[in-house]
């Protein structure tokens, strides 16, 4: 984005905190974060942490165990270090909006956007050399609000006009908790890759990957997407990974449904040499058409302990691979 010194300095100052070696652990857990959206979120730019979609990320969007962003925790160690004039400043960009903003006006000094949704409006810096679009187009981004305007943050993703349109009525139908489902660039980009899968089980790997990746990051779980994938090379069944991943953080019968859902659909759409490439779903399909007995799966079923805990017990979904579901 265009920005001018006094604005520069302050994400410089941000840049240095949250790339520090005390920082470390935090950016490892964004990047992981991160991994199921690689893909777009990366997409023409210099992916891992030289990426300004990643400083973005990593300033606004990303928590850690106490529910702390990147700014969050840079005001709460540097904040009473620094002039009162840039910690003001700093603590306005807690008021950054993150979401799909439709264009409607270009100025020379700014242009004017509307949140799809909603009624809100934002004035954003115009710099030198922007390309001016069409009204009715927009982009998925973060603007941030820096003295009387806001400011591009991030690269924006940008989209139609007729996306903006068909987006912007599902959101005004579905109000608020809509928006809310697509709070940082991360989460919209899972939605777009998924198709907006919704309640229905993943289709493909792509669409596991991404349920996995989501869930993983919530439950706390200690495997990446990958690590898991491939450590289904060597198991029987998906139980085994709850065998080697000690305690999970499942708050919720929800959230530990969720997740058992994940494993079973990357179990049952991940690749094995064992089906010489094919996955459960595709061996599935392929003994069928051979009239073989297909390879029994497997489902999970929740038992509730204390606290935010459970117990887990696998048990054979039938004569083909589950739905995902659990009892």
């Amino acid at each position: 984005m265009g920005r001018s010194k006094d604005v520069q300095a302050l994400f410089e100052r941000l840049g240095e905190f949250l790339f520090s070696d005390q920082l470390a652990d935090f950016r490892k857990s964004a990047e992981r974060r991160c991994e199921s959206a690689a893909e777009l979120f990366f997409a023409g730019g210099r992916k891992g942490e030289t990426d300004p979609r990643f400083f973005d990320f990593l300033i606004f969007s990303h928590r850690d165990a106490d529910g702390l962003t990147g700014l969050d925790l840079f005001l709460r160690e540097e904040g009473p270090e620094i002039p009162p004039a840039e910690r003001e400043a700093m603590v306005r960009f807690r008021e950054a909006v993150f979401g799909l903003f439709e264009y409607e006006e270009f100025r020379s000094r700014f242009y004017r956007v509307r949140l799809a949704g909603t009624d809100d409006r934002f004035k954003v810096k115009n710099y030198r050399g922007r390309v001016q679009e069409a009204p009715g187009a927009g982009f998925v981004g973060r603007l941030v609000p820096f003295r009387d305007l806001y400011l591009e943050s991030g690269f924006p993703m940008p989209l139609s006009a007729e996306q903006v349109s068909i987006i912007d009525k599902i959101f005004r139908e579905a109000g608020p908790p809509a928006r809310r489902a697509i709070a940082n660039p991360v989460q919209f980009i899972e939605y777009y890759l998924a198709g907006f899968l919704g309640r229905s089980p993943p289709e493909n790997l792509r669409q596991a990957e991404i349920l996995a990746a989501s869930s993983f990051t919530a439950t706390e779980f200690p495997f990446t997407v990958a690590e898991v994938k491939a450590r289904f090379q060597q198991m029987e069944n998906p139980s085994d990974i709850f065998k080697e991943c000690g305690l999970i953080r499942a708050r919720t019968r929800k959230e530990f449904e969720t997740l058992s859902q994940a494993i079973l659909a990357l179990w049952n759409h991940t690749p094995r040499d064992r089906h010489g490439g094919k996955s459960v779903v595709e061996n599935h399909q392929r003994n069928r058409s051979r009239g073989k007995t297909p390879e029994v799966s497997f489902q999970v079923i929740f038992e509730r302990g204390e606290g935010d805990y459970g117990k887990v017990r696998v048990e054979p979904a039938g004569d083909g691979p589950p739905d995902a579901g659990t009892k």
